[in-house]
């Protein structure tokens, strides 16, 4: 049974906090053991990957934050870790300050066109002609 420390409890990456008046307020919850290591901007991994990882932290601060205040301490956190991890600064802040979070039910902007693919019909005797040939 998990009991709750001075109205606090983490549960998986979210630490969930009831305040005097009964409201519950949500954060970005790390473990003690968390070193806030990450890969380093002159590894091998292509930029991009960079930013992508940036991003999916902006995601989850965005979700699991529930005051504005909480949110912006998140992403000061993460600019530091990346900061300290020997990445640019001002690169991933001005991401930070261009970030949109999708809604649910947005469409990406990479979507591919319904008019992308199509169906090719099967014809039993082509497949065995074909097959015929191949063998020759």
């Amino acid at each position: 049974c998990l009991r709750l420390r001075r109205e606090r409890l983490p549960f998986l990456e979210v630490l969930i906090t009831r305040k005097d008046d009964g409201t519950i307020t949500t954060q970005v919850y790390r473990k003690p053991s968390n070193t806030n290591i990450i890969i380093g901007p002159n590894s091998c991994h292509d930029p991009c990957i960079h930013t992508a990882a940036f991003k999916g932290e902006l995601c989850r601060a965005y979700r699991i934050c529930s005051t504005e205040d909480q949110y912006k301490k998140e992403i000061n956190h993460t600019l530091n870790v990346y900061e300290d991890n020997g990445h640019e600064r001002t690169k991933f802040k001005k991401i930070a300050n261009e970030y949109k979070p999708r809604t649910m039910g947005q469409k990406k902007q990479t979507e591919c066109p319904s008019n992308l693919f199509s169906v090719l019909p099967f014809h039993n005797d082509l497949t065995n002609s074909n097959n015929a040939n191949s063998a020759n």
